[in-house]
């Protein structure tokens, strides 16, 4: 980016390059305006170093932030020469910016990259070290130093040779390591003993890599003290008995959770297409039995003061089938207990006479499972056996992942309802409203035709009678009642859009699109527009419907046309993600980009009616068409510029859902 200024460094004229740059209009670059373009972090220094290069009339190079038009600052090597005059003195300045913000960036990386790994290697609890097999070493970090009871300052002596710290009968296995990893890359890991400096031997493990370096290669040592690793494996043996009944105290709780969640998954694969509660209990009841064994199961509702059965398994004796039907109090025991609890409780010596419920004398054991709504308790779901029974881990897992399968469906059951009645009323009312659209729209076509047929006769009969004004007032009447049809007309379409249709079938675009140009026939040859139309392919739709979406399109762009300049359309489509992308393009005034949305709403008028007529439903028509048809529609504009949109259709070859055949809309 070259610039130039005045001596004092002021900006006298347009700089295109600058505003290119950073986004500045001229007024905002010229005189010092330039230097808001600069991170206000720099600016008191950018201007001192001016102030030195103008009083020693020398180059001025400098470093600085740049404000690019994005808002994103970038780094910039600053370079200006002074142009003196002929008296010696500086005419002006001629500059340059470069851009040096990716090799700052570069160089950065490249320095936290170093330093991240000598802090890597220092930090590292393993010692690294550059070795040969004479035993020098260079560059070892202070692990390994310390690994074999040196200092920084023995090492900076010469005092440390790692050859030495080594028994001699690991020299073969040093040797093949190193070979290794010259010739491979890296050695095979290895275990030996090394010496400390007070003669002491010491496990340790190694790894042994090359390393490629400016022409020169050396071989890296990565050396771990095993001295912890070898009493850590001492210390898992001897507690191996300890971690073997750990390890099946966990299995016994793996399991119980096992067979929890297999229960709670058999269950909800089992309830997922039903909402009868009688289903319900019959899929707790297979699931109850398959996995805990012969149980019998009840589900209850709340109902007043008791507790009704309202499903149970067809095992249940019919003295207690009575009882539960009957009702349970809710002051019930065993009742109240889980309803107080809020979680399962068990009773594993089921006594009828204490528990209230004589009836129920053939049980042994018993379960409940409470459910709440709203902090409410409002059923609950009963397991029992014949049998005295001690309830295991693994059974009471089961029973709670039942219990809570059976509330999600419960659940599920409760939302599947609401969304029905929703579903029902919006479609009630969807339906009122578009048959109230219908209705009303073709009633008012009757009072319209007659103000239109009045309006012909006061114009054919009494014109010549009138004065002026009488005409004008005649015409406003005749022009409301010609837009009122047409608000009318477009009603009509929207509403009928809205209505069940018929099912989608292969419909051939080009003859849509040929229809479309006959109705506007009118238009185009008052306008002298010119239609450009590439072949256009077989899609699913409805004739009728696709004709009005040319038709709206093409009106459109030949009626929001720039005065003076012959409107072009074209029209064109692509494959593109399984659909046909269609494109209707005009060279027309535009759109401003936050229209461009707002434009396809019902009644959007960018205009006035004096200056484009219209009932502002043309392109809410057009979005409609496409989404009935299984597509959708956008666009996008220059203002000045011209428009184009987007919609897209099914091929003929496939419906909505991806099968073949016609479709419904």
């Amino acid at each position: 980016m070259v610039w130039t200024c005045t001596p004092t460094g002021a900006f006298s004229e347009d700089q295109p390059g600058w505003r290119a740059f950073t986004g500045q209009t001229t007024e905002e670059l010229l005189g010092w305006g330039w230097l808001d373009a600069i991170h206000p972090a720099d600016r008191a220094r950018i201007q001192r170093d001016w102030q030195r290069a103008q009083e020693t009339q020398t180059l001025y190079v400098a470093e600085e932030r740049l404000r690019r038009r994005d808002g994103q600052y970038r780094v910039m090597q600053v370079r200006a020469a002074p142009i003196p005059d002929r008296d010696g003195s500086i005419r002006e300045w001629v500059g340059a910016h470069s851009d040096v913000t990716e090799h700052k960036l570069a160089e950065m990386q490249l320095r936290r990259s170093e330093e991240r790994f000598r802090r890597l290697v220092e930090a590292s609890p393993t010692g690294i070290a550059i070795g040969a097999l004479d035993g020098t070493l260079q560059l070892p970090n202070d692990a390994y130093l310390r690994m074999l009871g040196w200092t920084r300052e023995d090492y900076d002596a010469g005092s440390v040779n790692w050859a030495a710290h080594t028994p001699p009968e690991y020299a073969a296995a040093d040797e093949q390591a190193f070979r290794q990893a010259v010739e491979q890359g890296t050695s095979e890991p290895y275990e030996k003993d090394m010496l400390r400096r007070d003669g002491t031997r010491f496990p340790v493990g190694l790894v042994l890599a090359r390393s490629d370096q400016h022409d020169e290669t050396f071989v890296v040592g990565y050396v771990q003290d095993l001295s912890l690793q070898k009493a850590a494996e001492r210390a898992l043996r001897e507690h191996g008995q300890d971690l073997e009944r750990r390890v099946a105290e966990r299995t016994r709780t793996l399991t119980e959770r096992t067979a929890a969640l297999d229960a709670f998954v058999h269950f909800t694969e089992l309830a997922a297409t039903t909402t009868r509660l009688e289903d319900l209990t019959q899929h707790a009841v297979d699931v109850l039995r398959a996995t805990v064994g012969p149980v019998s199961v009840a589900y209850y509702e709340l109902r007043g003061q008791l507790w009704q059965a309202v499903a149970w398994s067809e095992d249940i004796p019919q003295e207690a089938l009575a009882m539960i039907q009957a009702g349970v109090p809710l002051d019930q025991p065993a009742f109240a207990r889980a309803v107080r609890a809020q979680q399962a409780t068990y009773m594993e010596e089921w006594n009828a006479d204490r528990e209230g419920l004589t009836d129920s004398h053939m049980y042994g054991a018993g379960a409940l499972y409470p459910f709440y709504a709203d902090g409410a308790p409002v059923g609950l779901l009963n397991m029992a056996t014949m049998q005295e029974r001690s309830w295991s881990g693994r059974d009471k897992a089961i029973f709670r992942a039942v219990g809570r399968s059976f509330a999600l469906a419960l659940e599920r059951n409760e939302q599947t309802r609401q969304l029905q009645l929703r579903t029902h009323e919006l479609e009630r009312s969807n339906g009122e409203l578009e048959r109230f659209a219908f209705a009303a729209s073709h009633d008012l076509q009757e009072p319209l035709r007659t103000i239109a047929s009045y309006s012909e006769l006061l114009q054919v009969r009494y014109g010549a009678q009138l004065d002026d004004r009488g005409r004008v007032y005649l015409s406003h009447m005749t022009g409301a009642a010609q837009r009122m049809k047409a608000l009318i007309d477009d009603l009509l379409v929207f509403s009928r859009l809205n209505a069940v249709r018929d099912p989608l079938h292969p419909v051939d675009a080009n003859r849509s699109l040929h229809e479309a140009l006959a109705q506007l026939q009118a238009l185009l040859d008052q306008s002298d527009a010119h239609i450009e139309a590439a072949p256009l392919p077989t899609v699913l739709g409805h004739e009728s419907d696709l004709t009005q979406l040319f038709q709206n399109l093409i009106g459109n762009a030949v009626k929001f046309r720039r005065p003076g300049v012959r409107p072009v359309v074209q029209v064109s489509a692509r494959a593109a993600d399984g659909m046909w992308h269609f494109s209707v393009t005009d060279n027309g005034i535009g759109i401003e980009p936050q229209y461009q949305e707002r434009v396809f709403g019902l009644f959007q008028r960018l205009h006035r009616r004096e200056t484009y007529e219209g009932t502002g439903l043309g392109l809410s028509i057009v979005r409609k068409i496409a989404e009935r048809h299984g597509g959708r529609a956008w666009l996008e504009s220059t203002p000045g510029g011209g428009t184009t949109v987007h919609f897209t259709l099914c091929p003929a070859e496939r419906c909505l859902d991806g099968g073949a055949g016609a479709v419904s809309s």
